[in-house]
């Protein structure tokens, strides 16, 4: 059942990100073309050097690839993805009951429709920030640098088509690759908070009062202490229903918040104290299942 689950969970993802790449794609092209007007409209003296470069080019190349993902179009394939794996846990999945009895039908109520925009808000922010964040800033600087060391004063106005030319590839190359690596740790992270949300859900309409913490192979030193630990479902509940109704600035303060608690507690008396639930960490592979024990 578990190699199950998490086969299903990686077909999830990887149709996420199937869904994303278009976007993905045309955030690219208008971060490029955005960083070629830049140096249009300067030259080459008006740096003192490759650091002063990097960092007046980087924010105007982070901030087009930003609006470019807020656009109705990438913005309606985020949310389009979202629902997709919202509904698939929430009504189709029964991964979460193992050899118990699921009941025949589940029913997408209001709670799902307030879970369900609470998804679509946060990932639509998350991926048109993650170029911000400070790996992408430092892998970007790092790009602006070398372009800068290596094609010098062709960059710059008119410019020298061959410099332009490597500029473009080297640029699209390195934006491609924070892609590859932020937008699926986003997805990720996403998709395993969706599959426990929309778990908990259903164990609520079928008035379960427990459920169990399941880890996968190879399970980071938070994660590993939980495996097999049952917990109340009723705190859990609870806090889908608070997390819900949060802007994604108030959800990004309240990990915060939550990892320094996390952090003070343990990972096991931080379960539970109530309200925990995958994922734990970005990337975290853990999930919940049905279980009839008392927590």
């Amino acid at each position: 059942m578990l190699a199950a689950a998490e086969r299903q969970l990686a077909a999830e993802i990887s149709g996420y990100i199937d869904e994303l790449r278009p976007g993905l794609g045309r955030a690219r092209d208008e971060a490029v073309s955005a960083a070629v007007e830049f140096l249009k409209r300067h030259n080459y003296r008006q740096f003192r050097n490759e650091e002063e470069f990097a960092e007046r080019l980087w924010p105007e190349v982070a901030a087009s690839f930003g609006r470019s993902m807020e656009t109705g179009e990438t913005t309606e394939e985020i949310e389009a993805a979202v629902e997709a794996v919202y509904r698939y846990y929430r009504v189709k999945d029964r991964s979460a009951w193992g050899t118990i009895k699921a009941p025949a039908k589940f029913t997408f109520s209001s709670a799902d429709v307030r879970t369900l925009n609470f998804s679509k808000r946060l990932d639509r922010f998350n991926l048109g920030k993650f170029i911000e964040g400070d790996a992408s800033r430092s892998t970007g600087l790092a790009n602006l640098r070398e372009q800068w060391m290596e094609q010098g004063e062709g960059l710059f106005g008119r410019g020298s088509d061959r410099a332009i030319e490597a500029f473009r590839s080297a640029t699209g190359k390195t934006i491609d690759e924070l892609s590859d690596y932020q937008a699926k740790r986003v997805v990720d992270t996403s998709v395993v908070r969706m599959r426990s949300m929309a778990q908990i859900q259903q164990a609520t309409e079928a008035e379960i009062e427990s459920l169990e913490w399941v880890t996968v192979g190879g399970a980071c030193e938070e994660c590993s202490p939980l495996e097999g630990r049952t917990f109340a479902l009723a705190p859990a509940q609870a806090e889908v229903t608070r997390i819900s109704g949060m802007s994604p600035e108030e959800y990004r303060d309240y990990l915060l918040r939550q990892n320094d608690v996390k952090k003070r507690m343990g990972s096991v008396a931080y379960l539970r104290s109530g309200g925990a639930q995958p994922p734990l960490h970005p990337n975290c592979r853990c999930r919940v299942v049905v279980s009839f024990q008392k927590a």
